[in-house]
C-alpha cells in the first residue's frame, strides 16, 4: 500500500452558491458566475425577472404566428416588449432599481429620466439606478456535495453522498484542502487537520468512503506536444513545463469504457491559462480541486465598464495567489523555449456587449499553435482572419499549426440569452445575432489566414462525460438532443471540403489526441 490517500477519482464534487432575498423571491447566480456573483440580489432579481417576462412574452408571439402560418414580425414585437418593460418600469419594486434611459449612454447617465415619455420609434434602454456590480462577493459557496459516482446508475439505492457546509474558514481554505486531498495526503496529514470545519470535511470523506489508498501517476507529454483532454480543455508541454488551459476536468465513473483524466493524475503545471468567462471555461468545481499555488492568468476586462466578468476576483475568492491578467500581445515565458502569448479574441458575444477573452498562441522552440476556442466571426464580421490579426501574428510568429477551433454555429436573437440583453437599446432586443458561429467559410478563412495545415475541431465536449448541450464532437452513446443544436449548421462534410480548398486538413479531435505544435 502506498500510505498516501487522495478523493477517489469517482468523488463527484458539486459546490452550491447561496442565494440571497431579493424583489421577486431568491435569487442565485446563472451560469455566468464571474459575473452574477457579484451583483446585488435587488439588481441581479430584477434583470432576470424583467428578462424572463420579455422572452415569454415573445415565445407566446412566436407561437401565435407560427400557428396561423405566418412569421412573427420582429417590428410589432419589438413594440408591445417595450409597452411591456416601460410598465414593468413605471411601478414598484421594478422602479427603485431600473429606469429609462436615453440610447446615447451606455448604462445611464447621472440624470436618468424616469418618464415613460420617449420619441415616437426611438429605441428604449433600461438602465439600473444603481450599481450592477460592487467589490463584494454577494452569493458566496455555502455547501460541498460530494457523490460517489457521476452517473446514479452506478450508485447504490442512495448516493454516497458528503454534505459539508461551508462555515468558519473562508473558502480559499477550504479550496486549498481539497486540492491536497485530490493530490493525495498521508493518514498522519489527515490527523493532523485541526480546524472544527476543516477536520468535519475530512471525517465526512472519510465516513462516505470516498478516499482511496493509491499513488498518482503524472500524465506528461513530450516537448512540443499538446492533448486535448475533453471539451475546451488543453495540456501543453512547452519546453518541459506543462501548461493547462481552460481546465473542466469531470469525474470518472464505474461505466466509463475510457475514464477522463483525473485531476491528481496532471502533471505538475507551470500555468493555467482562461480564454473568456463562460462557466465551461471558468468552471467552478474543477478550479476548486487544482492545487491555489498554480499562476492563473484571465484576460484582462475593461476597467470603467459598468459590468464586466470578474474572474479574476471568483478566482481569489476560490483561494488562487498568483493571478495575473492578460491583454493580446502579452507574453509568458514558459520552461526552456517555451511562450503563451495572448491573442485577441472575437465573437461569442450574443449580446454585444464586449466582455474580453483571449485566444492563445502556443509557442515551442519556434513552432505555434493556436487555441482559438470559441472565438468565432462576431456580428459585424469581425474575425481573426477578417481583422489582420492572425496575419500579424503570423507575421510575427510563423504559420499557426495546429489551429484548435470549435465548429459550432450557434445563431439566435439577442432577446435568448440570460439578462444581458436588456442593457441593450430596445431595437437590438430581437435582433439576429451569435453564439460563437464558425461555418465553413469562416473557419476555411481561418486556417488561409493562419497557415494551419491542421484545423482541429475541439472544444464541444468529446465524450460521455460531458451534459447534452456542450457535445458535437463523437461519443459513446450519441444523443439526438444535439440535433436541434446543430439545426442548419454547416455540416462537418462541407467544412471537411472547405478546408481542403486552402490545403488545410480537419481534424476531428477524441479526449487523449496528441498534436505536436508545428508539425
Amino acid at each position: 500500500m502506498t500510505g498516501v490517500w487522495r478523493l477517489s477519482p469517482r468523488a463527484t464534487l458539486e459546490g452550491t452558491f447561496s442565494r440571497k432575498p431579493g424583489p421577486f423571491g431568491s435569487v442565485g447566480p446563472d451560469t455566468s458566475k464571474p459575473l452574477s456573483l457579484y451583483m446585488p440580489p435587488e439588481v441581479l432579481g430584477t434583470l432576470q425577472h424583467v428578462a424572463g417576462l420579455l422572452r415569454e412574452a415573445w415565445r407566446t408571439m412566436v407561437v401565435a404566428a407560427i400557428s396561423r402560418d405566418r412569421m412573427p414580425d420582429r417590428g410589432e414585437g419589438r413594440a408591445i416588449l417595450e409597452s411591456i418593460a416601460r410598465e414593468q418600469v413605471a411601478a414598484p419594486p421594478f422602479s427603485h432599481v431600473l429606469a429609462l434611459d436615453p440610447p446615447a449612454s451606455p448604462f445611464g447617465s447621472a440624470e436618468r429620466s424616469r418618464s415613460a415619455a420617449l420619441v415616437e420609434g426611438q429605441p428604449l434602454r433600461l438602465a439600473p439606478t444603481m450599481p450592477l456590480q460592487v467589490d463584494a462577493i454577494q452569493y458566496p459557496l455555502d455547501r460541498l456535495a460530494w457523490f460517489g459516482d457521476r452517473r446514479p446508475e452506478y450508485v447504490r439505492q442512495l448516493p454516497v453522498r458528503a454534505v459539508i457546509p461551508v462555515r468558519g474558514p473562508s473558502i480559499a481554505m477550504v479550496a486549498d484542502l481539497i486540492a491536497r486531498l485530490v493530490a493525495g495526503m498521508t493518514a498522519v496529514e489527515l490527523r493532523s487537520v485541526a480546524d472544527p470545519t476543516l477536520a468535519g470535511l475530512v471525517g465526512a470523506l472519510q465516513f462516505s468512503a470516498l478516499f482511496v489508498e493509491q499513488a498518482t501517476t503524472p500524465r506528461t507529454l513530450a516537448p512540443g506536444v499538446v492533448m486535448h483532454l475533453g471539451h475546451a480543455t488543453l495540456l501543453a508541454n512547452l519546453g518541459d513545463a506543462h501548461v493547462l488551459v481552460d481546465p473542466w476536468l469531470p469525474p470518472a465513473s464505474k461505466g466509463d469504457s475510457l475514464p477522463p483524466l483525473a485531476i491528481a493524475d496532471l502533471p505538475p503545471l507551470a500555468g493555467i491559462f482562461i480564454t473568456h468567462h463562460h462557466w465551461d471555461h471558468v468552471h467552478v468545481d474543477t478550479l476548486l480541486q487544482l492545487p491555489k499555488h498554480v499562476p492563473i492568468y484571465v484576460p484582462a476586462q475593461d476597467a470603467s465598464a459598468a459590468l464586466r466578468p470578474r474572474t479574476e476576483q471568483l478566482l481569489a475568492y476560490l483561494g488562487f495567489t498568483e493571478i495575473r491578467t492578460l491583454a493580446p500581445g502579452d507574453a509568458i515565458s514558459v520552461g526552456d523555449g517555451g511562450e503563451v502569448v495572448a491573442a485577441p479574441f472575437y465573437g461569442e458575444d450574443p449580446t454585444r456587449l464586449r466582455y474580453r477573452g483571449c485566444c492563445y498562441v502556443l509557442r515551442h522552440r519556434g513552432a505555434s499553435a493556436l487555441v482559438h476556442v470559441d472565438s468565432s466571426t462576431d456580428v459585424d464580421g469581425r474575425s481573426l482572419a477578417s481583422t489582420g490579426d492572425a496575419a500579424a501574428l503570423v507575421a510575427t510568429y510563423g504559420p499557426l499549426d495546429p489551429v484548435f477551433a470549435t465548429r459550432r454555429q450557434e445563431r439566435g436573437l439577442a432577446i435568448d440569452h440570460t439578462w444581458d440583453f436588456l442593457l441593450q437599446p430596445s431595437d437590438t432586443w430581437l435582433a439576429p445575432t451569435e453564439n460563437c458561429h464558425n461555418g465553413a467559410a469562416d473557419l476555411a478563412a481561418l486556417a488561409r489566414a493562419t497557415g494551419a495545415k491542421r484545423c482541429v475541431i475541439y472544444s464541444e465536449g468529446g465524450a460521455d462525460w460531458y451534459p447534452d448541450g456542450t457535445d458535437f464532437l463523437r461519443r459513446a452513446t450519441p444523443t439526438a438532443r444535439a440535433a436541434p443544436f446543430e439545426y442548419l449548421w454547416d455540416s462537418l462534410a462541407t467544412i471537411e471540403a472547405a478546408l481542403a480548398e486552402v490545403g488545410t486538413t480537419m481534424i476531428q479531435s477524441s479526449p487523449f489526441d496528441e498534436y505536436l505544435i508545428g508539425s
